[in-house]
């Protein structure tokens, strides 16, 4: 008997504290927060000014006590940027930007997008990468990533935190004046031949290019620009988005060309009608003009020149008599010249049927 009153006594003294732990106000556990103390620190330089720095030749270690600040505009937490943070100079209207170089991962964890940070350069390098100009070590007369043991010498937070507004922007595939900066790009599409395609592949971690067609409001077609996807990135599986819209990156350069880098598929937003490609050319040139620009020597064109022509597939490859090559020719009817174009396996031939007007 007295031992079943001791377990209903613990029964009733348990009871009335859960009840008492449940009813007492918590709210003052969960405002908690730490005050930030800002950092005692005084830029000396703008990302611009140690971007000029350098431009050509080998990558030297700064020794000059200099300091810049920026706000962050990447994130590794989807898997699209490994072991560096990109900065701008402001978080709206930015006019220009740095690529960093970091020997660490999970950056995101500590250097957020919209976070302001302070950029200590002596000890540090700035140099080419892949074409690109990033801030690093100097390791075998290249740059490389800041150790993670000195990470926190070199980059120190602010308390200074905000959204950050990507800079809309009329892309044509080589206007480099906004490289390593946030972008939003309107009136964008995937190339057709995307269509098929996943955002990455899915069974390897090899990086991939997918083609990014540029139009203006009109649908008239500007340019290109491709888009790369990580391996590792956690997105990778999604479909091709089927749309036209807007996509917002960082726009960076792979040796000579430009390309956006998305954070994560949010990036892309498509939800416009596709522009039609038909409707988008209007032919600057002829065939038969093309071909009088041949003199005896090899004539090239600038990547600038924006000659279009059109013309009627005449070749075709069903029986493979017209491997990696199409014919084209001036008209349906009497034409007046043609031409044979060498084209990649890559883009397909067997697409371009005869009789049909490209």
């Amino acid at each position: 008997m007295k031992k079943q009153l001791n377990i209903l006594t613990y029964f009733i003294l348990y009871t009335v504290i859960i009840v008492f732990l449940s009813c007492h106000d918590q709210s003052h556990y969960q405002e908690f927060e730490i005050d930030c103390v800002p950092p005692d620190i005084q830029v000396t330089n703008t990302i611009a000014e140690v971007v000029e720095l350098y431009r050509f030749g080998t990558p030297e270690i700064i020794e000059e006590e200099m300091i810049i600040e920026g706000v962050v505009i990447s994130s590794d937490e989807h898997g699209n940027v490994y072991k560096s943070i990109t900065i701008q100079d402001s978080w709206e209207n930015p006019t220009s930007g740095l690529k960093i170089a970091i020997d660490h991962t999970q950056l995101y964890t500590r250097f957020e997008i919209g976070r302001k940070l302070y950029i200590r350069l002596k000890g540090l390098s700035i140099g080419y990468h892949y074409g690109s100009i990033q801030l690093g070590v100097l390791k075998n007369g290249e740059i490389d990533g800041i150790p993670s043991f000195d990470m926190n010498n070199h980059i120190i937070r602010s308390c200074d935190s905000k959204e950050v507004v990507p800079r809309v922007f009329t892309l044509d595939g080589h206007d480099t004046s906004l490289e390593n900066v946030l972008i939003a790009v309107d009136n964008v599409q995937f190339n057709a031949l995307e269509l098929t395609n996943n955002l990455g592949e899915l069974n390897s971690t090899e990086t991939v290019k997918r083609s990014l067609d540029l139009f203006d409001a009109q649908c008239g077609f500007v340019g290109s620009v491709d888009m790369e996807i990580s391996g590792f990135a956690n997105f990778k599986h999604e479909s091709i988005p089927q749309g036209k819209g807007r996509i917002t990156g960082i726009l960076e350069r792979n040796f000579g060309d430009l390309m956006l880098r998305i954070r994560n598929s949010d990036d892309i937003s498509f939800e416009e009608e596709r522009c039609d490609y038909i409707n988008s050319f209007e032919p600057t040139t002829t065939i038969k003009d093309i071909k009088n620009m041949y003199d005896g020597s090899r004539v090239e064109f600038g990547i600038t020149d924006k000659l279009i022509c059109s013309g009627y597939v005449i070749s075709d490859n069903k029986h493979r008599n017209f491997n990696g090559e199409l014919i084209v020719q001036s008209a349906a009817e009497n034409p007046d010249a043609g031409i044979r174009l060498f084209i990649d396996d890559d883009i397909g031939i067997d697409q371009f049927n005869a009789g049909e007007e490209i």
